[in-house]
């Protein structure tokens, strides 16, 4: 099964800006630039996140300059894992991110990072879930697996049991 889905409230972060690397672990995602597709309600129109020392707060300067994200938005990095998922002997990131819009919705996302030619690139995107209803609590990455930890529950924010998934990385998909 493949994965490449879309955040329904940011849209997938699907390009991101940094230095040529010679391994995922030298990308400072706490310090990176997202690129977002698609932007509000223009497919064509492009966006981008700074997220600086691991967060987009709503007051930032970039909230003033991008009117597209709603103010009230707060992006944050929760963590980076890292471990050979793809098989080809080099580490890959596992990285989740978080966002709060101004409600009570606690949203996350995880999407997997590789090196292609030195620059980071997205070799999957995960479904969004706002805590219980899909939230993620965990990932890592072991022997080649990506174990992926999920709560799932009635109500978003009581949580009835914990899903553990495991996918194994095919070419170039899970």
């Amino acid at each position: 099964m493949r994965f490449l889905l879309s955040l329904p409230i940011l849209g997938a972060l699907v390009a991101a800006s940094a230095p040529q690397a010679a391994s995922i672990r030298n990308i400072d995602f706490a310090n990176f630039v997202f690129t977002l597709d698609p932007c509000d309600v223009s497919p064509e129109q492009v966006c981008t996140v700074r997220l600086v020392d691991g967060e987009r707060l709503p007051s930032s300067d970039q909230a003033q300059r991008d009117p597209w994200i709603r103010d009230q938005l707060w992006v944050h990095l929760d963590f980076v894992h890292y471990g050979d998922v793809t098989g080809d002997g080099q580490d890959d990131a596992v990285v989740r991110f978080g966002w709060n819009a101004g409600g009570t919705g606690q949203f996350s996302q995880l999407l997997v990072y590789g090196l292609v030619s030195g620059e980071p690139a997205i070799l999957a995107t995960f479904p969004t879930g706002d805590r219980a209803q899909g939230g993620y609590l965990d990932a890592c990455i072991r022997d080649h697996v990506l174990i992926i930890v999920r709560e799932r529950g009635t109500a978003a924010a009581c949580a009835d049991y914990l899903e553990n998934t495991s996918y194994s990385w095919h070419d170039d998909h899970f």
